[in-house]
């Protein structure tokens, strides 16, 4: 009971210092509809498991060439963009087996792990937006993975840019191609279970988030329950209190941000692969959410947002591809 207490205590002043956002304004709105759909995603997947012990070990210029033979079959402008990044230092990428200090969760003051930063810079008038991907090689198909994935944000980044549902769309693009590599690796022949794991990896992952929300959306809902006692809970506001707050929030919001993403880039592949959607065509389609005239907050979206039926033959429809792609190799 005093865990949940406290609990309660935490979320209550993240609600209290953020209830006039989107994205708890979005969870009041929808919040029967997002837990019933994250809870059951998470109940499907529960029993999935990822294997990260990879065969291949890829150079550098190993991920860099497949990246731009795959980039090629979108876009011939997409090579260019990769080349230029890596010229100019909009991509940055290091050795994580040489700099990792297991002492700490940063490389060097680095994230462990891949991302994307769009970082403002004020000269008098005038902002610019410096768009940079930090890639730490793992040295293996994740790399071209993630590579993909945050090449994608930074293509994107200027069609999304200040709006608060730029991370959930950006993710659905980045996270589509993810499933298109995995697509024209098969093609291409390489056959070994390498690049099968990345999708499994997510999958996993997908279902961590999952749970997580259907969790935190419980804990939510009993501080909606008794707001009236916890409204009587000073809420401290030293520096590392409202930083604490924060990250709080910050969690909570990045859980929603990539769940849905992945949902997202999950149908879309399933669509993809029906000929439903064109691979030509998939940025185009992510830019229409964010373009559209009526497209104007997370609620429209979800509202938009497909069945749990539907959720459940796409989810169905990737594990199904998973195993048969497993059955193959192993023959």
């Amino acid at each position: 009971m005093k865990d949940d207490k406290k609990e309660l205590e935490k979320w209550y002043k993240v609600y209290a210092l953020y209830k006039d956002t989107p994205y708890i304004g979005f969870i009041e709105e929808f919040y029967d509809k997002l837990y019933e759909q994250s809870y059951s995603v998470w109940m499907k997947l529960s029993k999935l498991k990822s294997n990260e012990n990879y065969e291949k070990y890829y150079i550098l210029e190993d991920t860099i060439e497949l990246s731009k033979k795959f980039l090629s079959t979108i876009d011939d402008d997409y090579p260019k963009y990769l080349n230029d990044g890596l010229n100019n230092g909009a991509i940055e990428i290091y050795d994580k087996s040489d700099l990792y200090d297991f002492d700490r969760n940063k490389i060097n003051g680095k994230d462990k792990g891949a991302y994307f930063v769009v970082e403002d810079v004020k000269h008098g008038n005038v902002i610019n937006h410096f768009k940079t991907i930090s890639l730490p090689l793992e040295h293996n198909i994740e790399d071209v993975y993630a590579l993909i994935h945050e090449l994608f944000h930074s293509i994107n980044a200027s069609a999304f840019y200040d709006s608060y549902d730029f991370r959930l769309l950006t993710e659905s693009v980045s996270i589509t191609y993810e499933f298109i590599l995995y697509d024209y690796l098969k093609e291409q022949g390489i056959c070994s279970e390498d690049r099968i794991k990345p999708i499994e990896f997510r999958m996993v992952d997908l279902c961590k988030k999952a749970g997580t929300l259907a969790k935190g959306l419980t804990i939510f809902k009993n501080v909606k329950e008794n707001i009236d006692t916890l409204k009587t809970i000073s809420i401290q506001t030293s520096k590392e209190e409202k930083e604490s707050i924060k990250n709080n929030y910050y969690t909570l919001r990045k859980t929603i941000e990539y769940y849905l993403g992945t949902l997202i880039a999950i149908i879309n592949y399933k669509k993809y692969k029906e000929g439903k959607l064109d691979i030509k065509t998939i940025e185009e389609y992510n830019y229409s959410l964010k373009n559209n005239d009526e497209l104007e907050s997370l609620d429209i979206l979800f509202d938009r947002f497909p069945s749990l039926e539907e959720i459940k033959e796409s989810l169905d429809f990737i594990i199904d591809e998973i195993n048969n792609s497993k059955s193959i190799i192993k023959k």
